[in-house]
């Protein structure tokens, strides 16, 4: 079978045919996937969108901001994400919890970094058992 000035065989002609229609094929689905993306973006533009003042300490918004940039994300990104986690699950998507001590509990801890009401201490065990079992 000629092609242009060459004479190609019928295998290698079978073989052109396939990956032609291969092309075709990935063209096809390359085609298909941008205009599908293109949708995507379009209606990502369209979404309503609101601006919102919110007041942030700056160096948290700095520490932040250099996280977020290593995940390829921008402040108001990740604003938006947590945003619409909240949406989902109709809570905050963390436990936020208040680890402030009792009195009691931050009394014990003063006594421990003073020193009060300790036991002594042991290298052992054999040391810890021989003095638990003294004063029987």
């Amino acid at each position: 079978m000629p092609i242009g000035i060459f004479k190609i065989d019928k295998q290698v002609s079978k073989s052109i045919d396939k990956f032609v229609k291969y092309l075709y094929a990935v063209y096809f689905i390359l085609t298909n996937n941008i205009i599908l993306y293109i949708i995507m973006i379009e209606r990502m533009i369209f979404m309503a969108k609101t601006t919102t003042t919110i007041t942030i300490d700056s160096n948290i918004k700095a520490q932040a901001q250099e996280l977020l940039a290593d995940f390829g994300l921008d402040l108001s990104t990740a604003v938006n994400i947590f945003l619409r986690q909240t949406v989902y699950d109709h809570a905050i998507p963390f436990e936020i919890t208040r680890n402030t001590p009792n009195e009691e509990t931050r009394k014990a801890i003063e006594n421990v970094r003073n020193g009060v009401g300790l036991s002594k201490s042991f290298h052992s065990v054999s040391e810890l058992m021989e003095d638990l079992y003294a004063n029987d």
